[in-house]
C-alpha cells in the first residue's frame, strides 16, 4: 500500500507541514482512483458541508459504499491504526513539543490518548470543558 521509496519534504513556515510524491504504490493508488465516486454519486449523496461542495465522511451512506472495496477498505484500517498515528506524530513531535512549551497547545502530545478507531462524530473534550 505505502510505496518504500516516497520522497518527502518538510516544511516549518508559515507552519509545521509535509508534502509526500509518490506515497502510494502505484497500483494501489490505482485501485483508489478508480474506484472514488463519480462526481454524479457524490451529488446525489447531497453530502454538502459547509464549505465543502461534496462530503465524504465516516458514517455517510457514501462512505459505507465506499469502503466495500478492498483497498478502500485497507485505506481506512491503516488511517485508524496506531501505526498511521505514530507514522505522522513522529514528522511532527518537536514542532508540537515546541508549541505546547511557548503555550500555544493546551496539551502535551506526549500525553495524548492515541486511539486506532474513528472518532469522528464522537464529542471532543479537552482540560477546559
Amino acid at each position: 500500500m505505502i510505496n518504500s521509496n516516497f520522497k518527502i519534504k518538510k516544511f516549518t513556515k508559515p507552519f509545521p507541514f509535509i508534502i509526500f510524491e509518490n506515497f502510494f504504490d502505484k497500483y494501489f493508488f490505482y485501485e483508489l482512483e478508480k474506484n472514488f465516486p463519480s462526481v454524479d454519486n457524490l451529488k446525489k449523496a447531497n453530502g454538502k458541508v459547509g464549505r465543502f461542495d461534496y462530503d465524504i465522511s465516516y458514517q455517510s451512506d457514501l462512505y459505507k459504499n465506499l469502503i466495500q472495496n478492498s483497498a478502500y477498505k485497507k485505506l481506512h484500517n491503516y488511517i485508524h491504526s496506531k501505526s498511521f498515528i505514530n507514522f505522522f506524530i513522529s514528522f511532527f513531535k518537536e514542532d508540537l513539543l515546541n508549541e505546547f512549551k511557548k503555550k500555544n497547545l493546551a496539551i502535551n502530545i506526549k500525553k495524548i490518548k492515541k486511539v486506532d478507531f474513528p472518532v469522528e462524530g464522537i464529542k471532543s473534550t479537552n482540560i477546559y470543558n
